[in-house]
Protein backbone atom coordinates (compact mmCIF):
# COMPACT_ATOMS: atom_id res chain seq x y z
CA UNK A 1 0.00 0.00 0.00
CA UNK A 2 1.43 3.41 -1.05
CA UNK A 3 0.86 6.40 1.21
CA UNK A 4 0.35 9.81 -0.49
CA UNK A 5 0.64 13.27 1.04
CA UNK A 6 -2.66 14.86 0.00
CA UNK A 7 -1.45 18.49 0.22
CA UNK A 8 1.71 17.86 -1.85
CA UNK A 9 -0.27 15.83 -4.38
CA UNK A 10 -2.81 18.62 -4.74
CA UNK A 11 -0.11 21.28 -5.27
CA UNK A 12 1.65 19.23 -7.90
CA UNK A 13 -1.60 18.61 -9.67
CA UNK A 14 -2.86 22.19 -9.73
CA UNK A 15 0.42 24.18 -10.22
CA UNK A 16 0.42 27.97 -9.88
CA UNK A 17 -2.65 30.08 -10.43
CA UNK A 18 -2.69 33.02 -12.83
CA UNK A 19 -2.96 35.39 -9.88
CA UNK A 20 0.18 33.95 -8.30
CA UNK A 21 2.13 34.25 -11.56
CA UNK A 22 1.02 37.85 -12.11
CA UNK A 23 1.84 38.76 -8.51
CA UNK A 24 5.31 37.21 -8.79
CA UNK A 25 6.03 39.10 -12.02
CA UNK A 26 4.86 42.35 -10.42
CA UNK A 27 7.16 41.87 -7.41
CA UNK A 28 10.14 41.05 -9.64
CA UNK A 29 9.43 44.13 -11.78
CA UNK A 30 9.32 46.41 -8.75
CA UNK A 31 12.59 45.00 -7.39
CA UNK A 32 14.25 45.39 -10.80
CA UNK A 33 12.98 48.96 -11.03
CA UNK A 34 14.59 49.75 -7.68
CA UNK A 35 17.89 48.03 -8.46
CA UNK A 36 18.59 49.11 -12.06
CA UNK A 37 18.97 52.88 -11.42
CA UNK A 38 21.46 52.18 -8.64
CA UNK A 39 23.42 49.82 -10.86
CA UNK A 40 23.47 52.38 -13.70
CA UNK A 41 24.61 55.17 -11.35
CA UNK A 42 27.39 52.99 -9.98
CA UNK A 43 28.54 52.08 -13.51
CA UNK A 44 28.51 55.74 -14.63
CA UNK A 45 30.45 56.84 -11.56
CA UNK A 46 33.05 54.12 -12.12
CA UNK A 47 33.49 55.33 -15.70
CA UNK A 48 33.81 58.95 -14.58
CA UNK A 49 36.44 58.00 -12.01
CA UNK A 50 38.42 55.97 -14.54
CA UNK A 51 38.35 58.76 -17.15
CA UNK A 52 39.33 61.38 -14.56
CA UNK A 53 42.26 59.34 -13.28
CA UNK A 54 43.42 58.84 -16.86
CA UNK A 55 43.24 62.59 -17.51
CA UNK A 56 45.18 63.38 -14.33
CA UNK A 57 47.86 60.98 -15.54
CA UNK A 58 47.92 62.66 -18.97
CA UNK A 59 48.35 66.09 -17.38
CA UNK A 60 51.21 64.75 -15.26
CA UNK A 61 52.91 63.24 -18.32
CA UNK A 62 52.55 66.50 -20.26
CA UNK A 63 54.05 68.47 -17.37
CA UNK A 64 56.98 66.08 -17.00
CA UNK A 65 57.77 66.26 -20.71
CA UNK A 66 57.93 70.05 -20.49
CA UNK A 67 59.98 69.84 -17.30
CA UNK A 68 62.52 67.47 -18.86
CA UNK A 69 62.87 69.87 -21.77
CA UNK A 70 63.35 72.75 -19.31
CA UNK A 71 60.42 74.46 -21.00
CA UNK A 72 58.06 75.26 -18.11
CA UNK A 73 57.02 78.91 -18.48
CA UNK A 74 55.74 80.36 -15.19
CA UNK A 75 54.38 83.37 -17.09
CA UNK A 76 52.28 81.18 -19.39
CA UNK A 77 49.01 79.40 -18.77
CA UNK A 78 47.86 75.82 -19.10
CA UNK A 79 47.89 76.01 -22.91
CA UNK A 80 51.64 75.34 -22.83
CA UNK A 81 50.82 71.74 -21.88
CA UNK A 82 48.39 71.15 -24.73
CA UNK A 83 50.57 72.58 -27.48
CA UNK A 84 51.91 69.52 -29.28
CA UNK A 85 53.78 71.60 -31.86
CA UNK A 86 57.03 71.21 -29.93
CA UNK A 87 56.42 67.57 -29.10
CA UNK A 88 54.66 66.13 -26.10
CA UNK A 89 51.56 67.68 -24.67
CA UNK A 90 48.11 66.28 -24.03
CA UNK A 91 46.73 63.89 -26.66
CA UNK A 92 43.40 65.30 -27.82
CA UNK A 93 40.92 65.11 -30.68
CA UNK A 94 39.76 68.72 -30.86
CA UNK A 95 41.42 71.83 -29.51
CA UNK A 96 39.07 74.82 -29.57
CA UNK A 97 40.51 78.34 -29.38
CA UNK A 98 37.58 80.28 -30.84
CA UNK A 99 33.99 79.75 -31.86
CA UNK A 100 30.51 79.45 -30.44
CA UNK A 101 29.71 79.21 -26.76
CA UNK A 102 30.22 75.83 -25.12
CA UNK A 103 28.92 74.36 -21.90
CA UNK A 104 30.22 71.79 -19.45
CA UNK A 105 29.01 70.79 -16.01
CA UNK A 106 30.23 72.85 -13.08
CA UNK A 107 31.95 71.17 -10.13
CA UNK A 108 29.69 70.74 -7.06
CA UNK A 109 31.17 73.85 -5.42
CA UNK A 110 33.57 75.68 -7.79
CA UNK A 111 36.54 77.47 -6.27
CA UNK A 112 37.80 79.46 -9.24
CA UNK A 113 36.89 78.95 -12.88
CA UNK A 114 33.17 78.20 -12.87
CA UNK A 115 30.34 79.99 -11.13
CA UNK A 116 27.74 78.66 -8.72
CA UNK A 117 25.48 77.70 -11.63
CA UNK A 118 25.11 73.99 -12.47
CA UNK A 119 26.36 74.67 -16.00
CA UNK A 120 29.67 76.34 -16.83
CA UNK A 121 29.24 78.21 -20.13
CA UNK A 122 32.06 79.98 -21.96
CA UNK A 123 33.02 81.23 -25.42
CA UNK A 124 36.49 79.99 -26.44
CA UNK A 125 38.92 82.73 -27.46
CA UNK A 126 42.64 82.75 -28.24
CA UNK A 127 43.35 84.88 -25.15
CA UNK A 128 40.83 83.58 -22.65
CA UNK A 129 38.67 80.50 -22.08
CA UNK A 130 39.69 77.45 -24.08
CA UNK A 131 38.65 73.80 -24.19
CA UNK A 132 40.31 70.56 -25.15
CA UNK A 133 38.21 67.52 -26.05
CA UNK A 134 40.26 64.49 -25.09
CA UNK A 135 40.25 61.07 -26.71
CA UNK A 136 38.55 59.62 -23.63
CA UNK A 137 35.51 61.80 -24.36
CA UNK A 138 36.01 64.29 -21.55
CA UNK A 139 36.39 68.05 -21.94
CA UNK A 140 39.18 69.98 -20.22
CA UNK A 141 38.41 73.68 -19.72
CA UNK A 142 40.95 76.35 -18.74
CA UNK A 143 41.66 80.05 -19.16
CA UNK A 144 44.86 81.04 -20.95
CA UNK A 145 45.05 84.33 -19.04
CA UNK A 146 45.62 82.46 -15.76
CA UNK A 147 49.33 81.74 -15.34
CA UNK A 148 51.48 80.20 -12.63
CA UNK A 149 53.00 83.44 -11.47
CA UNK A 150 55.33 83.40 -8.49
CA UNK A 151 55.15 81.87 -5.06
CA UNK A 152 55.82 78.48 -3.49
CA UNK A 153 52.24 77.33 -4.05
CA UNK A 154 51.48 79.04 -7.36
CA UNK A 155 48.98 76.98 -9.36
CA UNK A 156 46.74 76.94 -12.43
CA UNK A 157 43.13 75.74 -12.16
CA UNK A 158 41.42 73.64 -14.86
CA UNK A 159 37.98 72.02 -14.91
CA UNK A 160 37.47 68.54 -16.33
CA UNK A 161 34.05 67.21 -17.33
CA UNK A 162 34.39 63.42 -17.76
CA UNK A 163 30.96 63.23 -19.44
CA UNK A 164 31.78 65.78 -22.13
CA UNK A 165 29.17 68.45 -22.81
CA UNK A 166 26.91 69.65 -19.99
CA UNK A 167 24.25 67.37 -18.54
CA UNK A 168 23.43 69.61 -15.58
CA UNK A 169 24.57 67.03 -13.03
CA UNK A 170 27.56 68.95 -11.58
CA UNK A 171 29.94 66.05 -12.18
CA UNK A 172 32.95 68.09 -13.27
CA UNK A 173 36.21 68.09 -11.32
CA UNK A 174 38.26 71.22 -10.58
CA UNK A 175 41.97 70.40 -10.69
CA UNK A 176 44.91 72.56 -9.63
CA UNK A 177 48.30 72.12 -11.29
CA UNK A 178 51.21 73.55 -9.28
CA UNK A 179 54.40 74.94 -10.77
CA UNK A 180 56.38 72.01 -9.32
CA UNK A 181 54.08 69.42 -10.90
CA UNK A 182 51.81 68.66 -7.95
CA UNK A 183 48.18 68.12 -8.93
CA UNK A 184 45.32 68.53 -6.44
CA UNK A 185 41.55 68.77 -6.54
CA UNK A 186 39.65 71.79 -5.26
CA UNK A 187 38.92 69.86 -2.05
CA UNK A 188 42.59 69.13 -1.39
CA UNK A 189 44.43 72.22 -2.63
CA UNK A 190 47.36 73.30 -0.49
CA UNK A 191 46.92 76.06 2.07
CA UNK A 192 47.99 79.49 0.78
CA UNK A 193 47.66 78.41 -2.87
CA UNK A 194 47.93 81.41 -5.19
CA UNK A 195 46.68 81.94 -8.72
CA UNK A 196 47.83 84.28 -11.56
CA UNK A 197 50.62 86.85 -11.41
CA UNK A 198 48.66 88.87 -8.88
CA UNK A 199 49.15 85.98 -6.42
CA UNK A 200 45.49 85.92 -5.41
CA UNK A 201 45.05 83.45 -2.55
CA UNK A 202 42.44 80.70 -2.83
CA UNK A 203 41.21 78.22 -0.26
CA UNK A 204 40.12 74.60 -0.51
CA UNK A 205 36.44 73.72 -0.37
CA UNK A 206 35.34 70.61 1.48
CA UNK A 207 32.38 70.17 -0.88
CA UNK A 208 34.14 70.99 -4.14
CA UNK A 209 34.60 67.45 -5.48
CA UNK A 210 31.90 65.11 -6.82
CA UNK A 211 30.93 62.35 -4.39
CA UNK A 212 32.30 59.66 -6.74
CA UNK A 213 35.81 61.18 -6.85
CA UNK A 214 38.07 58.96 -4.75
CA UNK A 215 41.76 59.42 -5.57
Amino acid sequence: MRFQYPILTRCLATGFSLTEVVLTIAIVSVLAGLAVPGIMTSANNSKRLSVTKQTISLIGDAFNEKLEANAIDLNAGFQQFVNVGNGGGLPYTRYVVSGAARSIDSPPNPVNLCTAAATCTFTPTAAGPQAVTLKNGGILYFNSTIVFGSGVNAAIPVVFDPDGESHGDRNSVELWLYADGRLRTARTIIAATTVTTSNTAVAASGTADPAWLVL
